[in-house]
């Protein structure tokens, strides 16, 4: 049974003990959900306003619509390939850094404790846009496969016998009453 399946079930026997609590909890959960997606929708606005404001900042220096449509056209190719390099090495030990969810843009030496700020398209920097993108297709064949061989394994698993642990062989009483 998987954890969303228990979620359900303790979520449906909470509802008959207690059906108005299970009602109000569920109304607060709603108005949370509702509160975050007003507060992303204004995020997403703010973001808007930033970014038409670049926009308008970048024109008044002699950019042209032509110059930002070919670097969005770029932007576009770029955010759908796989092939970037997303490892960064510590420059004071050269072990990976990782991403650090509570700070954005912020990676860390669990080593060492190095801290660096990171422009987050700073990964597709190495792309060769020279070399056509690498398949989807491989990979979801890959994943069909490895799929595939652990739907093969359950099988076999389902498929044995259980025959029930019998103590009285393993302990030998038998041979003791023989005596």
């Amino acid at each position: 049974m998987g954890s969303t399946e228990n979620e359900r079930m303790l979520e449906f026997m909470n509802s008959i003990k207690n059906p108005e609590e299970a009602k109000a909890q569920k109304m607060a959960e709603e108005f949370t959900e509702e509160a975050t997606v007003a507060e992303l929708r204004h995020e997403v606005d703010e973001l808007k306003v930033l970014v038409h404001g670049m926009w308008m900042l970048m024109k008044d220096k002699g950019y042209e619509y032509s110059e930002l449509d070919s670097k969005l056209d770029l932007a576009s190719k770029l955010s759908t390939r796989t092939d970037y390099a997303d490892d960064v090495k510590c420059p004071s030990c050269g072990r990976g850094l990782q991403t650090m969810e509570k700070y954005i843009f912020k990676k860390m030496c669990y080593y060492c404790g190095y801290e660096k700020t990171q422009n987050p398209f700073q990964k597709y920097d190495a792309i060769d846009l020279s070399k056509p993108a690498p398949e989807e297709a491989e990979a979801i064949e890959k994943a069909e496969a490895e799929a595939q061989a652990e739907l093969d394994a359950a099988k076999e698993v389902l498929n044995t016998t259980f025959e029930p642990y019998d103590v009285t062989k393993d302990l030998n009483f038998d041979d003791q009453e023989e005596n």
